[in-house]
């Protein structure tokens, strides 16, 4: 059976989910040890008996890993939740500052590369897409609790800084295509 970390690991999203499946496994359990209780009315066999009350002490098991698990999810939380406005703060010097329709286009292409291919037509897409394609790096720099915000925030601006140019190229035709109209 896994350890309350290795279930941590590998299952639900957030603290509440796991907080919500211990609580359903402690109410499955306490309903089975109430069918234990009422075996004269049922008439289990005494193998049956066993059967459900180890099925009762697994669920407890259970319960109780899962219930260890939505506590570490929480501590994880909090610290995302602490380095949330520390990564923003470090991001506003770097990729808060870009503003050129080149470097929406790059920073989409290396963090959001399906809205290129599904297509942005006007600006209004392109706002949103360049947007949306910082917050899933603010997301990814919050979640990565391996490295200072800065550093993180450092070797993803050297990434950029270092393909830009060829991500650039690459879309040439789409960056002209707003050069054209005047909006670059």
């Amino acid at each position: 059976m896994k350890s309350a970390s290795d279930i941590f690991n590998s299952a639900f999203s957030n603290a509440k989910a796991f907080k919500s499946r211990a609580a359903q496994l402690k109410r499955i359990a306490s309903g089975v040890s109430t069918e234990i209780q009422a075996a004269e009315r049922t008439d289990l066999s005494d193998g049956d008996l066993k059967a459900l009350e180890k099925a009762v002490h697994i669920l407890e098991i259970l319960a109780e890993r899962y219930a260890g698990a939505a506590k570490l999810k929480a501590k994880q939380e909090q610290e995302w939740e602490k380095r949330g406005p520390l990564v923003k703060k470090a991001m506003h010097t770097t990729f808060g500052r870009l503003s050129s329709v080149e470097d929406k286009i790059a920073i989409i292409a290396m963090y959001k590369s399906s809205a290129l291919r599904i297509g942005i037509q006007d600006l209004a897409d392109l706002k949103f897409h360049f947007e949306d394609a910082l917050d899933g790096l603010w997301w990814t720099l919050v979640k990565d609790l391996t490295r200072k915000p800065e550093v993180a925030i450092a070797e993803a601006w050297e990434r950029f800084s270092a393909e830009r140019q060829q991500i650039i190229d690459k879309n040439r035709p789409l960056i002209q295509s707003f050069a054209k109209l005047g909006k670059d």
